[in-house]
């Protein structure tokens, strides 16, 4: 008997503009954009090099061991900025943009009416802009993209707004809305990761509320298996790689 393969699925990005044939940062897996203040960052506290058990309250561990953190940081791909972004601000104290890609509108931007308050983090200009796309993207049937901000990346001087496209039907490139941080003034280096994209399954789901107390077989049963690994118990018997090429 012979067995094929299951062929992988792939998110396809198809240039809209001719000097995307050209420029160093193209989309990419999120792993390839991890900043340098994370890949430095210690796994273990107050610089040791070891595991140490400190009792009750674990190990001497940093966020730099959570898996589920590892996972979210690196899930799906990313756009890099295609050219440095200049920021400055004006006299009145509102953002401008330069960069040097001659035909290409990096930036566009939202009236201030279209959004509506709650969604403005505080600490950012009221008025949402646009990364315009320079690439259309395409999926298999049945998926769809999460666009959000980098996660965890609270470092960068914007706000990527979240939504969902079903870019298995819509061919049309999609734009990224963002916030930026007020004060900033600077460069935004090319190469900066400006969204996160991660593929979503569409399917049909239900949910239910269990009113009367459950047994914790379950929850023993994991505590217990956790327990007989002082760290990386999570990684070695419930974790599951991800793969994005």
């Amino acid at each position: 008997m012979i067995f094929k393969r299951k062929p992988k699925l792939e998110v396809e990005f198809s240039a809209d503009f001719d000097f995307c044939k050209y420029t160093v940062d193209q989309p990419q897996p999120m792993l390839r954009s991890l900043p340098d203040w994370w890949k430095k960052f210690n796994i273990f506290l107050e610089g040791e090099n070891k595991f140490k058990y400190i009792g009750d309250e674990g190990g001497n561990l940093t966020m730099k061991a959570c898996m589920p953190m590892f996972d979210s940081m690196t899930a799906g791909y990313t756009i890099p900025f295609p050219c440095d972004l200049q920021v400055t601000l004006d006299d009145a104290g509102a953002p401008e943009f330069k960069w040097q890609i001659g035909d290409y509108d990096f930036i566009s931007s939202h009236g201030e009416d279209q959004a509506p308050d709650q969604m403005i983090p505080d600490g950012f200009h009221r008025k949402p802009y646009k990364f315009m796309a320079a690439y259309r993207i395409k999926t298999p049937p049945g998926y769809s993209l999460l666009f959000t901000h980098p996660t965890n990346r609270y470092d960068l001087p914007f706000m990527s707004l979240t939504g969902i496209v079903d870019t298995d039907e819509y061919r049309v490139p999609t734009n990224f809305p963002f916030v930026l941080k007020k004060g900033f003034e600077g460069v935004i280096e090319a190469g900066t990761p400006m969204i996160q994209i991660i593929p979503i399954k569409r399917q049909s789901w239900s949910h239910s509320v269990e009113k009367e107390v459950l047994e914790k077989e379950d929850w023993r049963r994991n505590i217990t298996i956790l327990s007989t690994r002082m760290w990386k118990g999570y990684k070695r018997y419930f974790w599951n790689r991800k793969e994005y090429k």
